[in-house]
């Protein structure tokens, strides 16, 4: 879809109701906005297609395996009747120390496709296998360890060898050398309004990522020890520094907008603080006490202190930047 952006594209979709499957054609005009660009929040969330403002579900049962592939190989997966109920992400060589996206641990990474707790949205029938499949994309180098149901058995199996796409790269993998790939592509703007467009299109988008991954973070799908301090960010900064100067701006342009951010969440002694305090005056029409804002700032100030001690830690004693 979007490499046909700006053309009119038809569908053809079919519904079920009540009466049977009714057909209808549709005329859509996508937009120049690339597939698997937004992540998939939470195991039942649909996969987006961002082009045309659409997702759709991708169930956890096998439609199809295709021959002389590895999914083949293992010789279980029957179409129409496999469920895969859960897979295990396996670090090949875990070294203490040496994490990945997921982390350095030991054990496999569980990502469970059966069941929902209390945290997740919808039933266990929507579960998308995109959850999994974003997983999966986050450590290209684990094995994958399939757990299944065909209705006449239940097991496992691991895929030794899964199959990799030329040139395919994900933003969230992180800055690992034996992961990223050299991968690049020039987006030059004609004129200051499409530049200004450009722009205003790359800031929307970061910013949209961040609140996802905070929104990750409080929801404990994204491990604490993924964040860096002050030194992560140098060392970073430092490795995309020797890429080039138009790198190095990007960089610094993405820290701007993760600061504004940050600077604007509803926490004593910052501007989102105050902006709660300003909202609460304008809505009762009486300041907060003095002594509530003392006691605000206060609570606000030690959350900050702790939050760049944990930071810091993680520098110094979790991630390679301490090693």
């Amino acid at each position: 879809f979007a490499k046909k952006a700006g053309q009119t594209v038809t569908l053809n979709v079919e519904r079920t109701t009540n009466d049977g499957p009714q057909s209808e054609v549709l005329t859509v005009v996508p937009a120049d906005k690339p597939g698997w660009t937004e992540p998939v929040d939470h195991k039942t969330a649909p996969l987006s297609i961002p082009s045309i403002g659409l997702g759709y579900q991708v169930q956890t049962r096998i439609a199809k395996v295709l021959p002389e592939t590895e999914a083949a190989k293992l010789g279980v997966l029957v179409e129409g009747t496999t469920k895969i109920t859960k897979i295990e992400l396996i670090l090949r060589n875990p070294v203490k120390g040496q994490p990945d996206a997921l982390g350095d641990l030991e054990t496999p990474y569980a990502v469970d496709l059966s069941t929902i707790s209390k945290k997740d949205i919808g039933t266990p029938e929507e579960i998308n296998w995109a959850w999994a499949f974003e997983h999966i994309q986050r450590v290209p180098e684990r094995k994958i360890l399939i757990h299944y149901e065909n209705g006449k058995e239940t097991g496992s199996k691991t895929l030794e060898g899964h199959e990799s796409v030329a040139n395919w790269y994900i933003w969230f993998r992180g800055f690992s050398p034996s992961i990223w790939m050299e991968e690049r592509e020039l987006q030059k703007a004609t004129s200051v309004g499409e530049a200004f467009s450009m722009a205003t299109t790359k800031t929307r988008r970061t910013a949209l990522s961040i609140y996802r991954s905070l929104k990750q973070m409080v929801r404990g799908d994204v491990a604490m020890e993924s964040l860096s301090g002050p030194l992560g960010i140098a060392k970073i900064g430092y490795i995309v520094a020797e890429r080039g100067v138009i790198d190095l701006l990007m960089f610094l342009a993405f820290l701007s907008i993760n600061l504004a951010i940050l600077n604007f969440l509803p926490i004593p002694v910052l501007d989102g603080g105050h902006m709660v305090f300003l909202i609460w005056e304008g809505v009762t029409r009486r300041k907060p006490g003095a002594r509530v804002i003392g006691w605000a700032h206060a609570i606000g100030f030690l959350f900050l202190i702790s939050l760049f001690a944990f930071v810091m830690w993680i520098d110094l004693f979790i991630s390679e930047i301490g090693k």
